[in-house]
């Protein structure tokens, strides 16, 4: 992954750690190794079905995926409107 990426990934994953460890109002965090368990185990599998959504809308809309790419290996950028005339006619 590149720098850019990781950072990504690290920030998903503090946030969504952030988020399941008050999961149910329940503050996994004072479970001390419990709670840290229960945290990675509800982080690792808030992640993996965002994943999973995220893959399925990039596979229903890859049609706009190719489009968009293609204008960038021509341009190099796509400003906003670019990007919605291209969305618009596929």
């Amino acid at each position: 992954a590149t720098a850019g990426a990781s950072q990504d990934i690290k920030q998903a994953t503090n946030i969504a750690s952030q988020y399941v460890s008050i999961a149910d109002g329940i503050d996994y965090s004072a479970f001390g190794k419990y709670g840290v368990d229960k945290i990675m185990t509800l982080t690792t599998k808030l992640l993996s079905e965002i994943w999973k959504e995220a893959q399925k809308s990039i596979d229903d809309h890859w049609v706009y995926v190719e489009a968009v790419a293609q204008e960038l290996i021509k341009n190099e950028t796509v400003s906003k409107e670019k990007f919605l005339e291209i969305v618009k006619c596929v």
